[in-house]
């Protein structure tokens, strides 16, 4: 059943799964303070703002890893987690080609 379910898996697999999930987004973050506009007019063109625009992905993304195991756990299969992983990109992209 792997990292997410299964008879005796320990409770402290989630969360280290999702916390490697939110740490596996850092280089896609980096500059993502500078990069976005509306980020840059709240966080300013900073080293400040720029970690705490990682420290806040890394914390979005790993909540998201959260809810990707429970819904691993609740399908049994990868195939969900992974579908709305991809809706999730694919919105992001549509948001960001319209907003701009």
């Amino acid at each position: 059943m792997g990292w997410c379910s299964g008879p005796g898996v320990p409770s402290g697999r989630p969360p280290c799964s999702s916390l490697l999930f939110g740490l596996w987004h850092v280089l896609p973050s980096l500059h993502l303070a500078t990069a976005k506009p509306a980020l840059t007019s709240v966080l300013a063109d900073s080293a400040l703002g720029s970690v705490l625009a990682v420290v806040g992905a890394v914390l979005f993304t790993a909540a998201s890893g959260v809810l990707f195991c429970e819904l691993r756990r609740r399908s049994g299969s990868l195939l969900a987690p992974m579908g709305l992983h991809w809706a999730v990109n694919a919105l992001g992209y549509v948001a960001g080609f319209l907003l701009r």
